[in-house]
């Protein structure tokens, strides 16, 4: 979500994010993401500050369109997607707008899990049982 990521944070800090250090920008980038993903704004709200030098609205980065204000159209959705334009275009001129973007959020969705068993070592049922302690 490296596109979507950048775009929150130049929509939060109000400039370019190339006037910020690199580590800056990846660790700002880190708690955006968490922000979105459910970390109290609260938590974040010091560290933001610090890093970006700023006082930022930490609550404006979980928003649904968060990034997206100054864009339309296919930018818009590449920009939501947190794909190259170029990329998301050609998904659409291949399956339409529709399945176009479908193709992507389903490329964005982290992929079900799957484990070899050695059964050499141990069966599937009891690394099932083991697997279920432990979480």
């Amino acid at each position: 979500m490296d596109r979507r990521l950048n775009a929150i944070l130049e929509e939060l800090v109000g400039r370019e994010l190339q006037e910020l250090p690199q580590v800056a920008r990846d660790a700002a980038k880190l708690l955006v993401y968490e922000v979105r993903e459910g970390l109290p704004v609260e938590a974040a709200k010091a560290e933001a500050a610090r890093m970006l030098g700023d006082d930022v609205d930490l609550a404006l980065a979980a928003a649904e369109d968060a990034g997206l204000g100054r864009r339309a159209g296919l930018e818009r959705e590449a920009v939501r997607l947190s794909y190259p334009t170029w990329l998301l275009e050609a998904f659409t001129n291949d399956f339409g707008p529709v399945g176009g973007a479908a193709l992507a959020e389903a490329m964005n969705r982290r992929a079900p899990m799957a484990l070899r068993v050695n059964t050499a070592r141990i069966s599937r049922e009891a690394l099932a049982a083991r697997l279920a302690e432990s979480t």
